[in-house]
């Protein structure tokens, strides 16, 4: 299954087996059809999707860090 990161919508925790989703904290989690179904039915907000699938929740902050974007380089005419 692929690894995404969600947040609630609200002030609740999410639990389903030994995954915790804690309230307004960004979460990495395996997409589940329980992590589907709150995302359906707007507990749940996608906050990235295809996340790497070694990715640990140590990670979350970096992947949902801006993209520093680089000037493109102007061709030179000679």
């Amino acid at each position: 299954m692929s690894k995404v990161i969600v947040q609630t919508t609200g002030q609740f925790m999410l639990i389903n087996g030994d995954v915790e989703i804690d309230p307004l904290k960004p979460t990495l989690v395996e997409r589940t059809a329980f992590i589907n179904n709150a995302l359906s039915n707007g507990k749940l907000k996608l906050l990235l999707g295809d996340v790497p699938d070694d990715s640990v929740q140590a990670d979350v902050e970096g992947l949902l860090a801006p993209k520093e974007t680089k000037p493109k380089a102007k061709d030179k005419a000679n």
